[in-house]
């Protein structure tokens, strides 16, 4: 009895190493093709631009396109090589839907529009400056009524002049008689403009 026991085992044992090396043997590698974006969700303001970039372990194109569900003008996209640019143009909202070999992948765009303004430590028109003086110019920018930490691009058009721009200010030396003209930039979301006259102090 005992050695019809043992032989059993022996058999069990015997079958379970044939079952092992045959899965051993079996070296084909599982190839997993996945779709990726950099973003699921964005928001933008009007006038600016996003990038979403896509991963892809394939050698096929990747598809980007608007859906068809999305709000009429709110985005337009620019699709390079792997990634979309993506140019806001009006508050709404919009799908990107990104496709590749049978695999989709979806990002929601939400452009929103905000209230920008620009003041100036000056009213918009300055009245006479004399002609050699130093003429300080000081802006703030504002989002919705909130004061936001950036820097304006400044312009000054007149008949003869120097400046000087450190962030938010600007000295225009001025060096000749007539009206000169001094803008204030926040990206292309506001603008504002003061002037002023030059005249001789003789």
């Amino acid at each position: 009895m005992k050695r019809k026991i043992l032989a059993l085992m022996m058999i069990i044992v015997a079958l379970c190493f044939v079952g092992c090396n045959d899965k051993a043997g079996d070296n084909t590698p599982t190839v997993s093709s996945t779709l990726s974006l950099s973003a699921y969700s964005l928001e933008i303001e009007k006038g600016d631009t996003a990038n979403l970039f896509a991963g892809y372990n394939g050698k096929e194109t990747i598809s980007f396109k608007v859906g068809e569900d999305s709000d009429a003008g709110v985005i337009e996209i620019v699709v390079k090589d792997n990634s979309a640019k993506i140019s806001a143009l009006k508050s709404g909202k919009a799908w990107i839907d990104v496709s590749v070999d049978g695999h989709n992948k979806t990002c929601f765009v939400e452009v929103i529009e905000s209230d920008y303004t620009i003041k100036l430590n000056r009213e918009s028109f300055g009245g006479e400056v004399l002609v050699g003086a130093m003429h300080e110019v000081r802006a703030l920018i504002y989002k919705d009524g909130v004061e936001v930490e950036d820097e304006v691009s400044w312009e000054v058009s007149g008949p003869d002049f120097a400046k000087t721009v450190d962030g938010n200010i600007i000295i225009v030396t001025v060096k000749a008689e007539g009206l000169y003209k001094v803008t204030a930039k926040y990206s292309n979301k506001a603008v504002v403009e003061y002037t002023f006259n030059a005249i001789n102090g003789n």
